[in-house]
């Protein structure tokens, strides 16, 4: 294998392997300017590997890929702030309404520990079916003291719909709201 075609594997690997590092949730994750700069130098090494001769289809799809992966580190508009909440620190309360237009908070729940659960919606047969699993260990938990509030962003409406016997009896929670805008 010669030169150019290692250095358009690399082209291709690297930043994949990068991108499954940080979805693998490890402990510490890569600073916006890792990633940048190791998606930023598979696309050299993508031209370099051009230059070198490397078969056509390789060096294309090293520059692809590595091109698609760096555009997208500055895509994810997310804000560049620590976050609310280390581990270890208290939660910070909120409200949500739940499927009879009851507020709940966080704080309700003061002196038991809580599992926030979040899920797509009921419209997902994958996060009901999951959901029905925590139900089922619904006693063991409350012999601990610990509650599972499931959170989703499926309207009050939207879950009233839902038949009861396909409701968990976890505490269902929707986005927060005005009633009627949101479910617990």
């Amino acid at each position: 294998m010669n030169l150019a075609v290692v250095i358009g594997l690399a082209s291709i690997f690297v930043p994949l392997a990068f991108v499954g590092w940080n979805m693998s949730v490890p402990r510490r994750t890569l600073k916006p300017w890792v990633e940048r700069l190791v998606t930023g130098s598979s696309v050299a090494l993508a031209f370099l590997s051009l230059a070198e001769g490397a078969p056509l289809s390789l060096g294309m799809s090293g520059l692809l890929v590595s091109s698609a992966l760096f555009a997208l580190t500055f895509l994810s508009r997310l804000p560049q702030q620590r976050p609310a909440v280390a581990v270890g620190d208290a939660a910070p309360d909120f409200a949500l309404y739940d499927s009879e237009c009851f507020a709940r908070r966080l704080s309700d729940y003061a002196g038991d520990w809580v599992i926030l659960k979040f899920y797509r919606g009921y419209w997902c047969p994958y996060c009901v079916r999951e959901l029905h699993e925590w139900e089922a260990k619904l006693d063991e938990l409350a012999a601990r003291r610990v509650r599972v509030v499931a959170i989703s962003p499926d309207r009050v409406h939207e879950i009233a719909r839902v038949p009861a016997q396909d409701r968990s009896q976890n505490d269902a929670a929707g986005r927060s709201g005005e009633p009627g805008d949101s479910a617990i």
